[in-house]
């Protein structure tokens, strides 16, 4: 997620305040004093104005179509962050704060799972086939399924899918899955069917310990 802020602060100066005073009060020349009534002449009484506070405007917030819904529905809901209020914007340029795949410092992850039919013989992929697979390329696995609402984020990462990529409005991942020749599902780890057999990725399971 990347953060930028930006809070434009208006200042009065104790300097320009005392010239707007002076400008104001200004009535002409002043009388000259009588010799026999001196003025003393004393420090200066000024006081100076503190700063205004910068007026605290609201978080443009932008949420990618690539989160998944258990992320963007909280964020969605989100009404205010201490004193600022936060509003809902339609493009990333407009935002000050953005939500999205990626990043140096993720803030969340969101962990998927390469799946096939329960019998597979096979317990592991390589990265480079299966990204063939999403683009287009037909080998030992010929569909992927997954559904619409996880497909944004998997295309963060796996780049445009092709006719390969079955997306599956319905719940039934298992089901179709079996039902197409050669392929495999992808689904978010905490929804996976025990129909479906997890298969690791360039060496790494979520079923591991070591993930």
């Amino acid at each position: 997620m990347t953060i930028h802020y930006r809070i434009t602060r208006f200042l009065l100066t104790a300097s320009a305040a005392g010239m707007l005073l002076t400008a104001c009060n200004y009535s002409g020349p002043a009388d000259a004093p009588s010799p026999s009534v001196p003025v003393p002449a004393g420090p200066s009484t000024d006081t100076p104005l503190p700063p205004l506070p910068p007026t605290p405007g609201p978080i443009r917030l932008w949420l990618s179509p690539a989160l998944p819904d258990e992320l963007r529905q909280p964020l969605e809901a989100l009404q205010s962050v201490g004193e600022r209020t936060v509003i809902l914007v339609d493009t990333a340029e407009e935002a000050d704060v953005r939500a999205e795949p990626g990043g140096d410092s993720p803030l969340a992850s969101w962990v998927y799972a390469v799946a096939a039919p329960f019998p597979t013989v096979t317990d592991s992929i390589v990265l480079a086939d299966l990204q063939s697979v999403w683009g287009g390329v037909e080998g030992i696995w010929t569909r992927i399924v997954v559904q619409p609402a996880d497909a944004a984020a998997v295309r963060s990462r796996l780049g445009p899918s092709a006719y390969t990529v079955w997306e599956e409005v319905s719940d039934h991942i298992a089901d179709r899955t079996w039902e197409l020749p050669a392929a495999l599902a992808i689904v978010p780890f905490e929804k996976l069917d025990p129909r479906l057999k997890v298969l690791a990725v360039d060496g790494q399971s979520p079923l591991w310990k070591t993930f």
